[in-house]
């Protein structure tokens, strides 16, 4: 079935450019996920063959590997091996197709990895981005900020460039061997390591209602050669990367979203609008509370110092913007509350100033493990000590 949509046998030449879509309420699982990848359409251009293929938000698209089914019974070891020889003959057919349906590398890994009984649904923005599958019924973001375009550039790079060991999870989860506890790029709460200030331009034409942008170079978006526009009217993308050879190709309004967010979220988070606005919040994370010291000085003379527990709260709204709430709880019941929004910190609804090695009190100074914040309105220093 999948051949005959790639190659258009006979005079059905128009099946060459039949797209496959999932609607809502459907499901396509194991052998019809592989029939599903087979929807496309080709250029007769040097780009060749395009995916074309619709999940919609509210349908199932699931992978898993091979499987073996014998009946109840006694068999020899040859009619096992007969059988076992059967199963990854079909695996074989798939990956012999995998330039021919634009099928990934990790996709392939990911149904390898799956067992027969289980399933793999394609239910993350960076899952369908980096397969090549179009989203239907997320809502849009109307309105991107250069974070969100930072974002969609990245993941059109990913979706030309070959693929280079990425998780079968499409990259959203790796750890950088730097920071074990770090997460790359592709992920929730970091988008692509650039500011908005890392474009070479960013032109909001109000009039023509056109977004216009040119990454800039030595920076790893800039390594990504990304240019285009954004039309705020349809809230539609086109860009082009390094790796698209210079074609200025749509990008997905989805593209906008953090890697590893799942579809589910999103709509529950955006209580099911059909648009988004930059400020309204679409993802929450809640950190595991930490034991240890709070600290108070004033100027090198320590004030205070009891045992308490901290807990934060991070909420990231569809700019890609983080605010992060950080409460301390002391033994007398009190809380010290600590905001961070981009590069703005606020202790006790006052503006705080971050303290490093030098300025930091004396007697913490050398310390690595206190953090302390100077609360420019009071003066004093509020420290934590994490409990190693």
């Amino acid at each position: 079935m999948a051949d005959y949509l790639l190659k258009g046998y006979g005079s059905s030449y128009w099946v060459h450019g039949l797209g496959t879509a999932v609607p809502a309420g459907a499901r396509c699982e194991s052998a019809c996920a592989v029939f599903f990848m087979a929807g496309g359409e080709n250029t007769e251009s040097d780009i060749g063959r395009i995916a074309d293929r619709v999940l919609h938000v509210n349908g199932k698209l699931g992978f898993h590997s091979i499987s073996l089914t014998l009946r109840e019974g006694t068999y020899s070891r040859d009619d096992v091996g007969k059988a076992f020889g059967l199963a990854l003959k079909s695996m074989g057919a798939v990956a012999a197709r995998m330039e021919a349906l634009r099928l990934r590398l990790s996709l392939l890994q990911t149904m390898l990895a799956t067992p027969p009984d289980d399933m793999y649904f394609v239910e993350k923005i960076g899952d369908a981005a980096h397969w090549n599958i179009q989203v239907a019924g997320l809502p849009k973001i109307a309105r991107p900020t250069s974070s969100n375009i930072a974002e969609a550039c990245s993941k059109l790079s990913r979706q030309y460039t070959p693929e280079d060991g990425a998780t079968p999870a499409n990259y959203s989860a790796e750890q950088n061997e730097d920071n074990p506890d770090a997460i790359l790029p592709h992920s929730r709460w970091s988008t692509v390591d650039v500011t908005p200030d890392s474009f070479q331009s960013f032109k909001i034409n109000e009039t023509d209602g056109i977004i216009e942008f040119v990454t800039d170079g030595g920076t790893e978006l800039g390594d990504i050669g990304c240019s285009g526009r954004f039309d705020i009217g349809r809230m539609e993308m086109s860009a082009q990367v390094e790796a698209s050879n210079g074609w200025y190709v749509a990008v997905p309004n989805f593209f906008m979203y953090p890697g590893d967010m799942t579809f589910s979220e999103i709509m529950s988070l955006a209580e099911g609008a059909e648009t988004v606005s930059l400020d309204q919040i679409v993802a929450k994370k809640l950190g595991a509370p930490q034991k240890g010291s709070c600290l108070v000085f004033k100027g090198d003379t320590n004030i205070d110092d009891e045992p308490c527990e901290m807990t934060s709260l991070t909420s990231l709204n569809a700019g890609l913007e983080s605010y992060t709430l950080e409460s301390y709880q002391w033994p007398s019941g009190s809380i010290t509350v600590i905001e961070r929004q981009g590069g703005k910190v606020l202790v006790n609804g006052a503006l705080a100033e971050t303290l490093w090695q030098k300025t930091k009190p004396k007697p913490v100074a050398e310390d690595w493990e206190t953090s302390c914040l100077k609360n420019t309105s009071s003066g004093n220093v509020f420290c934590f000590r994490k409990t190693s």
